[in-house]
């Protein structure tokens, strides 16, 4: 009974270094001090509390995280082409139309293109 008393243990001492531990970092996360500072306030040596932020985070996968993204909605049109003149009007095209043309008829309406 000796050797499995002395896991058992040695287990549970192990179990509350991480609980002590993991909850100091919670708390320090919460916080708005300095990993120092909070060493500080709290009584702690900086080198075990870098150690135990390094040892749990590596025990610990780091969860994706996802920002909500809002995309505006997509007017259906039936038209595949939308020019915007200096002027303001908006002259729009369908797929059929032709490439070389639109291509003349906008160099005729800006001669800088």
């Amino acid at each position: 009974m000796g050797a499995t008393g002395s896991e058992g243990g040695l287990a549970a001492i192990q179990e509350e270094r991480y609980a002590y531990w993991g909850r100091h970092i919670q708390l320090w996360q919460q916080s708005d001090q300095s990993k120092r500072a909070y060493c500080r306030a709290n009584g702690l040596k900086p080198d075990q509390f870098y150690r135990w932020c390094r040892k749990l985070s590596a025990t610990q996968p780091n969860p994706p995280r996802f920002i909500p993204v809002h995309l505006p909605t997509i007017a259906q049109t039936p038209y595949a082409i939308e020019l915007t003149l200096a002027n303001g009007r908006i002259l729009r095209f369908d797929n059929g139309t032709d490439p070389a043309w639109l291509s003349r008829l906008v160099r005729e309406l800006d001669p800088r293109c």
